[in-house]
């Protein structure tokens, strides 16, 4: 996608007021609507200083919905959080709702911001369902919902791979994910051309949340099932992952721990 008149501030960002907001309207497309969901980002190089002296560090978690009117540029929300370092605040609580009212302020929703202490483990999530990265693949040039071969299996289908690829198209660097996908009804895929389909975002410059929705709006497209939950676990970058998650007809939770790869 084109950055074209975005006019982010990369690499300025100092206070909330420079966080880069990319309206959800500039990069969504797809043969449907976009489906509901979270976006769930990770920062485990966040911290601040305390009042009375000392300092916090920890893994922060910030949540928001996939129907705000924008999500917040990553690089602009890692610089954000750099400069809190260096700030006051009295209490843990106060550092959270500094957080949640800028964030809150770029994207246009309400978010969820929340703490785990650095001596504090934190659970991993463990991909359930078929693995897909033994299967022998083609890779095509773009993603391409055609792509993908229905097989007539009614019931629960699963699957999840670790080989998925895609490049930030802010700096153009490759971003990796796990993806786990999860429908009922009464079509499958085969193996091969889901992972083929998959296997095709990686030379795609979109962002995460972008590939999230398409493939959430292309699965949904060919498979029309009675739910659906598509899960974009990103490794990070700078000190932040990313997990957009999309769903239709399936029950609004979904559980935020990152996997042992993030």
């Amino acid at each position: 996608m084109s950055m074209d008149g975005l006019k982010l501030k990369l690499g300025r960002a100092t206070d909330e007021h420079d966080l880069d907001g990319v309206p959800r309207t500039a990069y969504r497309q797809g043969p449907g609507p976009a489906l509901p969901g979270l976006d769930i980002w990770n920062a485990y190089e966040a911290g601040f200083l305390l009042t009375h002296g000392g300092a916090c560090s920890g893994l922060l978690r910030i949540i928001y919905s996939a129907e705000s009117p924008a999500i917040v540029e990553s690089k602009s929300l890692k610089l954000f959080l750099n400069h809190l370092q260096q700030q006051v605040f009295v209490d843990l609580d106060a550092y959270l709702q500094c957080v949640s009212c800028a964030v809150r302020a770029c994207v246009g929703m309400d978010v969820s911001a929340t703490w785990t202490p650095s001596h504090e483990d934190w659970e991993r999530r463990h991909l359930t369902g078929s693995p897909l990265d033994h299967c022998v693949a083609a890779v095509h040039g773009n993603p391409d919902h055609r792509q993908l071969a229905v097989s007539h299996e009614a019931g629960t289908h699963c699957f999840h791979t670790h080989l998925f690829g895609s490049r930030c198209p802010v700096t153009g660097q490759p971003d990796w994910a796990s993806v786990w996908m999860h429908w009922q009804g009464d079509l499958g895929l085969t193996e091969m051309s889901l992972l083929s389909y998959l296997l095709s975002y990686r030379d795609l410059g979109e962002f995460h949340e972008s590939c999230c929705d398409r493939i959430a709006t292309d699965l949904t497209a060919v498979l029309k099932p009675q739910s659906l939950t598509v899960a974009c676990h990103f490794l990070r970058r700078g000190g932040i992952d990313i997990t957009p998650v999309r769903w239709m007809g399936a029950s609004k939770t979904y559980d935020f721990y990152p996997t042992w790869r993030q």
